[in-house]
Formats: structure tokens, sequence, C-alpha cells
């Protein structure tokens, strides 16, 4: 992974921070400076941060104040157990957040009380007793050999897309305005109205028509229009899920991949871990032929197409622009993290429509179908946890002891009763 990507990154995070920062209370400030002299990576200091702005502002439009820097330190201090239970109300019920989301803001206000008791700011912690929600053990999403194979087949024929569309009552609508238009309402209005309520667009427009209004989609056959705006990605696409499959890296660790990280020969990629520090990742000599074909744009062997020629990276790089990054976006700059998200999942939807997860899958998913095909295959932890770069072995143990529980039900459950 680039250094400069690394740096870039971080940058824009401080940036947001800063942004956030000056509409913040002073003691929120302090616990910003308290976080960004211990361990914690930019990432864990960015939510953290949200995720108090985001209480403070719920009790600045509770009390009615103007500006979240007007809940003042001796509101803070007056807060009781009661106050945390209306917000975890107000995130459940209104907000429709999962339990998982709810501990994960309750905890970043656990550590925000913490400091500010041990700062004197206040007098009582009011997280104190304050139980967190009860988290069930994730099942593993993961596809397994089989569905790889046709998840990749589906991506290189590139013969299906997946339509969406919003149901009101027994009509459908291609999109969110034409659902304004039908019932003539503002759709401005809509955002401003979901904005305020820190809700989805699809509630704003779903409260001023005052009809429910229901996200469905299916696969159909794919347009000559969509599979010409598609073609230009598929290698890409192709190469994306191939690697991941190939190599179990992060979502961050392939989208700060530059070229000169790429090592064909030895079969390898150089990404930067979590802390900063280098590692060597290696894959299937499969993967080298994918990435070689998408990098150079020829198919020698004629593995992804009938004349030897493919649309690779060289396609989406503008001409007089320069850039580094291994896979590009069709604007020629470096792919973010949410547009592989959305490709990936829409992938998994459109080409494994019978597999049940596939409404859940999301892109970690085929890093836990990396793990699974080492464990399966070899049964050696240490080598699963040495290329997935668990923090220790026991992380890895107990993802396989959940995956031999999964094997262990589906065969007993393939048992003839007496």
């Amino acid at each position: 992974m680039s250094q400069d990507y690394r740096e870039e990154t971080n940058t824009a995070r401080e940036n947001k921070m800063r942004a956030i920062l000056k509409e913040a209370p002073s003691y929120v400030r302090s616990f910003s400076d308290y976080m960004s002299t211990g361990k914690r990576e930019l990432r864990t200091q960015e939510a953290y941060l949200f995720d108090v702005m985001e209480f403070v502002t719920f009790e600045q439009k509770m009390l009615r104040l103007e500006a979240p820097a007007d809940v003042t330190i001796e509101i803070i201090d007056e807060l009781s157990q009661d106050d945390i239970q209306e917000y975890r109300t107000q995130l459940r019920r209104v907000r429709m957040n999962s339990a998982s989301s709810i501990k994960r803001k309750l905890s970043s206000l656990s550590v925000f009380f913490k400091f500010l008791y041990a700062r004197e700011y206040i007098d009582v912690n009011p997280m104190t007793g304050v139980e967190l929600p009860a988290i069930n053990e994730r099942r593993i999403i993961r596809i397994d050999k089989e569905q790889s194979s046709l998840l990749l087949s589906g991506i290189l024929a590139n013969d299906r897309y997946l339509y969406r569309f919003y149901r009101v009552g027994n009509e459908e609508f291609s999109d969110l305005k034409v659902v304004c238009n039908r019932y003539q309402v503002s759709c401005s209005e809509a955002k401003e109205w979901a904005k305020e309520n820190q809700l989805s667009l699809i509630y704003g427009v779903s409260h001023l028509i005052g009809e429910d209004i229901v996200e469905e989609s299916r696969v159909d056959d794919i347009s000559e229009e969509i599979r010409k705006t598609r073609e230009p990605v598929k290698l890409r696409n192709y190469a994306i899920v191939s690697l991941f499959l190939a190599s179990g890296i992060r979502i961050s660790e392939l989208v700060g991949l530059d070229l000169r990280d790429v090592n064909l020969s030895d079969g390898c990629i150089t990404v930067i871990l979590k802390g900063g520090d280098e590692k060597r990742v290696y894959f299937h000599s499969s993967v080298s032929k994918i990435l070689r074909a998408y990098i150079n744009g020829t198919d020698p062997e004629k593995l992804f197409s009938e004349d030897g020629t493919v649309l690779g990276r060289g396609d989406l790089l503008k001409s007089r622009k320069r850039c580094d990054a291994l896979f590009l976006s069709t604007r020629g700059t470096r792919m973010s993290t949410r547009s592989i998200e959305l490709m990936v999942k829409e992938m998994v939807q459109t080409y494994l429509p019978d597999y049940d997860d596939r409404n859940t899958f999301h892109v970690h998913s085929l890093r836990a179908s990396c793990a699974s095909r080492i464990l399966l295959e070899t049964g050696n932890v240490a080598l699963a946890s040495s290329q997935l770069n668990h923090k220790s072995t026991a992380v890895t143990s107990k993802f396989y002891a959940q995956l031999t529980e999964e094997q262990t039900r589906a065969e007993v459950a393939k048992l003839k009763p007496f």
C-alpha cells in the first residue's frame, strides 16, 4: 500500500475531525486531545468523536438549544442513567439502529464519560450501571468454492444486472424522485426532514406522502446499453474479487494498493497493515494471470477473451492524468472503499440469487471466505492467522470452532432417522 495514500487518508480524517470539533463544546475537544495522545488509530478516534457528537447533538435538540456548543458541561454533569436509556431508546426505535451499532455507540460514550469523570469535569458517571446490549456471536457469512466459481464466472459473463425499484402499494417506481413527482411533494423537503431526523431519504419521502415505501430489487437480463457501460470494468471487478478470495486482505489494504506494490513474479502484494507495518501477502498463480491481464490489457493465453485482448487498467486511465493506484474508477482515479463495497454486494446479489445470505453479504465476507478455504483445506490455524494477519491465533481458532460447528450441523442434518 502506498504510504502517500495512507497519509492522504489520515489527512482527510484529521480534516473531518477538525470540522466536527469546530461545533463541539470545549470538553469534547479535550476528549479528542486525550484520544490523540494514545495508541488509537485515527479511524478509531474519528468514530469515537462522531458517536460522542451524535449524543451531544441529541441533547441539544432535546433541550431546544441553538448549537451543540450550547450543551454545557453543567448540563452533562446533571445527566442520569435515565437520560442514557432515553438516548438508547431513540437509537433503537426512531433511528432503527441495530443492536451492534447501539452497543458500539454506548461503548464510545462509556469511554467519553470515564474520561470526564477521571478529569473531574463531572461528579457522577451516568454510564455507571448501564448494561450494553447483548450481542449474539455472529454467524460466519461466507461463500464456498462452488459459489465463488459461480460469482466469478458471472462477473466475467456480464450478462445480468440488479434492477432496484421502490414499491408504494401496488405501484413500482424506478427512483424516489419519481415517487415525489407522482405524489406531488418536494424531494428537497423530504431530504431536509430526513437530515433533521437523521434518517435516510426513503423515510423522508414516506413521511411526506403518508405511505409506506418498500425498496426492492430483482435480477434481470442485462440490456445492451448497461452491458457496454459495465464492460470496461468487468475484468477489474473480476480481479478485485479474485484477489480478495485468494489473499484475504482487508478492503482498506486493497484500496491503497499501487502498481509498485504488485509482484507478479513472486505472486504477492505488499500491503500496509493497521499499525503501519508492511507485509507481503501471497496468492495463487492463477491470480497473477488475472492481475497481469488487467494491468497490461492483454490476454495471450485467451483466458478471459477470444482474441487475446481485454479492457484493462489502461482503458480506465484517462489521458494526461497520472494515477499510481492499482484499481481505478471509471474516472481514472483510485477506487473508494464505498464503491468497492457496493460493487461486491451488487455482484453477489446478481450472480448468486439463490444464496441465502446475499442481502447481508459484505465485502468483509470475502475475507471470511478466504479464511474458511484455508482452514477447511489445510486445518492449519497458524497459516490462516498469518495470512489474514489476525492479532493472535486465538481469533482464528474461534473462527475455526464456529466453522467446524457449522460443518457438524450440516453433516448431522443429512443423517436419516431409524
